[in-house]
């Protein structure tokens, strides 16, 4: 039997990083970002999601929809997929947490909406993420 390919999300994020840099996609904070409510309706859906797996499992417990920090949320656009970077506070542990999703397409549809990596897991290349998308938004 052959085994699964598949990209880590440690190589997923590296190139997002290396497109940041490269200037191959465009980094919008949240609240910059030129279609502010469309995008709050979005990260409302995102993190409403944590909340609902709370009901059924318990690493999500705790979590809600109204824990987004727009200190450490991004939106990655690149000309045929989105990235949304989204910070929220873990109430469980107290940390802030950082989660990644990848949307096919120019436009969010929750059916091509795939979640890469978050929290505590890979946390170096996620800060690394976090301080490319910074200097990006403040460039």
């Amino acid at each position: 039997m052959d085994a699964p390919f598949y990209w880590c999300s440690k190589t997923i994020l590296e190139h997002l990083i290396w497109q940041i840099k490269n200037e191959n996609v465009q980094v919008f904070s949240d609240i910059l970002f030129h279609d502010y409510t469309q995008q709050h309706i979005i990260f409302d859906v995102l993190l409403g999601n944590f909340n609902n797996l709370g009901k059924s499992h318990s690493t999500y417990r705790g979590s809600s929809g109204t824990d987004i920090n727009p200190v450490t949320t991004f939106i990655c656009v690149g000309s045929d997929f989105i990235y949304y970077v989204v910070g929220k506070l873990n109430k469980i542990t107290g940390i802030e947490e950082m989660h990644i999703f990848y949307n096919a397409g120019s436009t969010f549809d929750i059916m091509k909406c795939k979640y890469i990596c978050g929290g505590e897991f890979n946390r170096k290349i996620i800060i690394k993420l976090w301080k490319a998308c910074v200097k990006k938004c403040i460039d």
